[in-house]
């Protein structure tokens, strides 16, 4: 598996990444200060080549991006949400998890 990084979305652009995207969407909303959003974001990386064509991954830091933290009330980090083109996520996952539940996570909810 290729290690690459995972993209980012914010306030300015996260209705056209998220909810008009053509594929499925898993965003890890995260906090710079937040140590198991460390440890995860290492998996999503990991796996980022697995969903290639298949899932957009992307990160949104909440303390750069209030509004969209606010509009799906984040509270606790890391915070994982799946849409699949529309504004309501379709599926959430709130702390860490290993690589390989996650992957299960992942392939179970897209």
């Amino acid at each position: 598996m290729a290690n690459t990084t995972i993209a980012t979305v914010g306030d300015s652009d996260f209705q056209e990444k998220v909810h008009n995207a053509e594929l499925p969407v898993l965003v890890m909303f995260t906090a710079t200060w937040s140590a198991p959003d460390r440890g995860v974001e290492n998996s999503l990386t990991e796996l980022a080549s697995d969903y290639e064509n298949k899932v957009f991954i992307y990160k949104c830091d909440i303390d750069a991006s209030p509004n969209v933290a606010s509009q799906y009330g984040i509270r606790m980090f890391p915070t994982l949400y799946i849409f699949k083109g529309r504004s309501t996520p379709t599926a959430t996952r709130i702390g860490a998890l290993p690589t390989a539940q996650l992957k299960s996570w992942i392939d179970a909810n897209v």
